[in-house]
């Protein structure tokens, strides 16, 4: 690959940037570097690409390791994923996760450290993996060639392992771009990281960390929270922070569910009529194939944004309705296309549309506008597969995801 060449005054910016939250940011080493085994390390990593971490990962981590106490050499997860007939097989059985790309994965990348622990017979596993992550480059990462293990994910098998760096995810791509006010690449955000953490004496894990925790889990601010002060008897009986986020998430649900019951509105009201629909009414079609195809986006599994209650059987190919003041972002699928909607609310549509869109430059984004008498709206071309291409449905959840988070996200953080 060419070689990436950053900018001094990129790198100054940045690293302004994170001294702005420096006081935030604890060092990360024994985290990340923690006491784990090898073999549960490179299930961990395997596990984390495009997933939620607390919702998919930690649970089938815990499971496969109380299940499975003596495996913790990578030579003994190679053997024990080699005792099924596919890494499919292995990956929805140990670990209660369907997915044939990850099985794929996983099965290349304990390949891949198994001749790293050869290669260093002398040393033990640890010491061995812990010299390659701290002395091999992320460029190697090119010569892999495994097929959906990208740089991120190689870099992230680094960080487990015990490499000072960073891991350039979709969090860290974001916010070193918004902080530039242009699109950054993932090996040119991984360096500029790199030098600005450096430059301000922080670990650059632990930076990487802070990002992250800020994009998955909306860790901000504490100026920008909302803020509540709990009476003494409500306190009382939920005595933590997560005590109380538990009990509205659960909240929130039971509206949700008691709202998706009793009626649902077309997506951005485009015919300005409230729907009524009895179960009966939907074909098998809609009331099986479409719930199935959101049901792993709703429970978390491809990150929060979109997570929530079970998806309706009348809202058939839509998902979303991710509201910013006068914005709706909706996933749509339908046969053979998925596509991200916005719709911009009146009154001032029209001008909150024009002050948005030079956001998505159209060098990086593919789409049309689409309006009517009644709404205005803008649809971003996504995959031309749908509904009917089932055996793609894992490569169509993540890019609708995927861009619909960023899409979201950039309107979000612009304050237009």
């Amino acid at each position: 690959m060419k070689e990436i060449n950053i900018a001094e005054s990129d790198v100054a910016a940045i690293a302004s940037r994170i001294k702005e939250f420096a006081a935030r940011i604890s060092d990360t080493s024994t985290s990340i570097e923690d006491s784990r085994p090898p073999a549960i390390k490179v299930i961990h990593c395997v596990l984390s690409l495009r997933a939620n971490y607390d919702k998919v990962v930690r649970p089938r981590l815990a499971t496969f390791m109380t299940a499975h106490p003596d495996i913790k050499q990578v030579a003994e997860l190679a053997n024990l994923i080699a005792n099924y007939p596919t890494p499919y097989a292995f990956i929805t059985s140990a670990l209660n996760y369907k997915s044939k790309w990850k099985g794929r994965i996983l099965q290349s990348v304990v390949r891949y450290v198994g001749k790293i622990v050869e290669e260093a017979p002398t040393v033990s596993e640890e010491d061995a993996l812990k010299q390659w992550a701290i002395n091999f480059k992320p460029q190697e990462c090119y010569t892999l060639k495994i097929k959906g293990f990208k740089l991120a994910g190689f870099q992230y098998l680094r960080m487990l392992f015990g490499a000072d760096t960073a891991k350039p995810d979709v969090h860290v791509i974001r916010f070193l771009s918004n902080t530039l006010n242009r699109k950054v690449s993932a090996i040119e955000s991984l360096f500029l990281l790199e030098a600005a953490s450096k430059r301000v004496g922080l670990p650059v894990r632990a930076v990487d960390s802070y990002i992250w925790r800020r994009g998955a889990r909306g860790q901000q601010d504490s100026t920008k929270l909302n803020t509540v002060r709990l009476t003494p008897e409500v306190a009382a009986a939920f005595p933590t922070e997560e005590a109380v986020n538990e009990a509205l998430r659960f909240a929130l649900k039971v509206i949700g569910d008691i709202e998706h019951l009793t009626h649902h509105v077309t997506p951005a009201a485009e015919n300005n009529q409230t729907v009524e629909l009895r179960n009966n009414d939907i074909p098998e079609e809609f009331r099986t194939e479409y719930s199935e195809f959101w049901d792993p986006i709703r429970a978390g599994e491809l990150g929060e944004l979109f997570a929530g209650p079970p998806t309706p059987d009348h809202n058939k190919g839509w998902l979303g309705n991710k509201t910013i003041p006068g914005v709706e972002v909706w996933l749509r699928l339908i046969n053979r296309k998925c596509y991200i909607r916005l719709y911009f609310l009146k009154p001032n549509h029209f001008e909150r549309r024009d002050k948005i869109m030079p956001l998505f430059p159209k060098s990086d984004y593919d789409y049309t506008y689409k309006d009517t008498d009644r709404v205005t709206t803008v649809i971003f071309s996504v995959l031309d597969k749908g509904k009917n291409d089932k055996d793609d449905w894992e490569e169509i959840r993540e890019k609708l995801v995927a861009i619909g988070t960023d899409i979201y996200n950039k309107i979000n953080e612009s304050d237009l």
